[in-house]
């Protein structure tokens, strides 16, 4: 009967508190990992899985890159939102966002209703080093393609160190609003989902003491 009992305690403890807990928004810098670490946390959490990235592609039937070259920012930014407000009555997934997805007026706010939202916080440093390891995915994020063409191995960091702490400047005060956060320096994907998965559980158990 006491291990019964106890067991009951542990799985209470353990288990995500649904109700405070309706999806899991992710956000956070290019290149931090968010699609990858997403995917895994929605294995992890039982959850769906949306790439917002991925339905604007879908919608727009044309790579992200194609979109920025045929429409510029601010018609991808439409493509973007108009994504993110055909989420709003979604449940249970786990949602990553293109990490200029937070600046839009009122996405915030909107990407807020959707549940928790979570700032994977990456060193800009750590960014660049992945990307000068994997310049192919630079050609992906028409914000930093311009890196491609810089042959110096130090000149195309200098430019991606900048480029980089000049969006997060941007985007500071809002990944700050987050309601939880979780420092990911060098730890595996696997590693990483499981402690925003503690993070949650802990968070929703506190919001229903309230």
């Amino acid at each position: 009967m006491n291990e019964s009992i106890e067991h009951k305690k542990y799985k209470f403890k353990y288990e995500l508190p649904r109700a405070h807990i309706p999806n899991v928004v992710l956000v956070g810098s290019t290149g931090s990992g968010k699609s990858t670490i997403s995917r895994q946390l929605a294995r992890l959490l039982g959850f769906g899985w949306i790439d917002m990235d991925q339905a604007i592609e879908k919608k727009a039937k044309m790579p992200i890159s194609e979109i920025f070259e045929k429409h510029g920012e601010f018609g991808f930014r439409d493509l973007e939102l108009e994504v993110l407000d055909s989420l709003k009555n979604i449940l249970n997934h786990v949602i990553v966002t293109g990490a200029g997805a937070v600046e839009g007026e009122g996405q915030f706010a909107k990407l807020k209703k959707l549940g928790p939202i979570v700032w994977l916080a990456t060193p800009v440093s750590e960014i660049v080093a992945r990307f000068l390891m994997k310049p192919d995915e630079l050609r992906r994020r028409p914000l930093l393609a311009p890196a491609v063409n810089i042959e110096n191995n130090r000149e195309r960091m200098d430019y991606l160190t900048k480029a980089l702490s000049d969006m997060l400047a941007r985007r500071l005060p809002y990944y700050e609003q987050a309601d939880l956060v979780l420092m990911s320096h060098f730890a595996t994907e696997e590693t990483t989902a499981w402690g925003i998965k503690n993070l949650l559980v802990d968070w929703g158990q506190s919001s229903t003491s309230h």
